[in-house]
């Protein structure tokens, strides 16, 4: 149900009724498709038909960026469905006893005990990871004494844990040609992640871990938009990184079913920051295009050159050409990088020099 407005914002769309499942030749003409779907649409009505993906919200075909709800089946002389698509019946207007009928399946009692009302938390998935698992015939075990395949079980243990943890919840499967991108909720703590009851061995460091940032995924499998959660090491604050724009904002609960990446470190874990502490552009002796690097720097990281400290880079004379040497580890890399750039246009000019 899709009520039309010039205004995307103001633009209302709801699923109704239940998934129906038809067997369909990959090509047919608009006029049998209607024919099939015409004892399973309410009589007059005004419908089209679009090609969506699985969840109904968006096109299989276009990019997720394009915002497209659906390009039109019917619209050319035959109609050509291809893996991953899905139809979709899109109403403007309907009456009540037309609802009704849309919404007249009933559930068996059954899938009440399949149903899992309770979200998922980053403990069933570590629990899940670590049970034991009887492999299917396809993937059963080689004997190398009888040379066949023989049932087996299989155990994935983690002996000891890093002191960085990256866990990757897997939110797309792919089978054959089909994709599908899960967006079941998953509960994760922002600190005092215990994975102590999911360790091999007697583990004499401590098993709790905070995370520190996250990466989140919008979208279906085929396209989406990625945005990302960080915490600042220094002053604990989270900020989202969305493209260009940047917030103070900490993952919340819409966050549980687009998280794809998450970023733990073991509580108590020492590291060090390598901030640059003082940065200055020496001018002397410079070419042409190495005396205004601070003003070209400053605009390239976006903001003064005076903000950012760390050591000086340190020249020296060859063949009347000054050298810049990187200096220290973990240099402020627009620093390095700018002024190799302008090195290199100098270079061009005099043989003598080599990278």
């Amino acid at each position: 149900m899709d009520q039309e407005s010039d205004n995307n914002n103001q633009r209302c769309m709801q699923l109704l009724g239940h998934p129906c499942l038809l067997a369909l030749p990959s090509r047919l003409s608009p006029v049998s498709l209607t024919r099939t779907l015409a004892s399973r649409i309410p009589s007059e009505t005004n419908y089209s038909l679009l090609l969506v993906d699985g969840r109904g919200y968006n096109c299989s075909r276009c990019l997720f960026s394009s915002h497209c709800r659906g390009c039109e089946v019917l619209s050319g002389s035959e109609v050509i469905l291809q893996a991953g698509d899905t139809l979709c019946v899109r109403f403007t207007s309907l009456s009540p006893d037309q609802r009704h009928i849309l919404a007249s399946t009933t559930d068996h009692p059954s899938l009440n005990d399949m149903r899992q009302n309770v979200p998922l938390t980053l403990y069933d998935c570590l629990r899940a990871f670590t049970q034991s698992e009887t492999l299917e015939e396809t993937d059963s075990w080689f004997c190398p004494k009888c040379e066949r395949k023989q049932p087996a079980t299989k155990t994935i243990s983690v002996w000891r844990y890093p002191p960085y943890l990256i866990i990757h919840l897997e939110r797309f499967l792919f089978h054959g040609t089909m994709s599908t991108k899960l967006d079941d909720k998953v509960i994760f703590p922002l600190d005092g992640l215990d994975v102590s009851d999911y360790v091999a061995s007697e583990a004499s460091t401590s098993q709790l871990y905070n995370l520190y940032a996250c990466v989140c995924h919008m979208g279906v499998a085929q396209a989406g938009h990625y945005t990302a959660f960080a915490r600042n090491p220094v002053t604990g604050e989270w900020h989202h990184f969305n493209d260009d724009s940047v917030t103070r904002q900490k993952p919340r609960e819409e966050e549980y079913s687009t998280a794809y990446l998450l970023f733990y470190h073991r509580q108590g874990t020492k590291f060090d920051l390598n901030l640059p502490e003082h940065f200055t552009c020496m001018e002397s002796g410079l070419g042409k295009d190495m005396i205004d690097c601070e003003e070209d720097m400053a605009c390239t990281s976006g903001a003064d050159s005076s903000n950012f400290t760390g050591p000086p880079p340190s020249l020296t004379h060859a063949a009347g050409v000054e050298v810049v040497e990187e200096g220290p580890p973990h240099p402020p890399v627009f620093q390095i990088n700018k002024i190799i750039d302008n090195l290199n246009n100098v270079c061009e000019k005099d043989n003598s020099m080599e990278e």
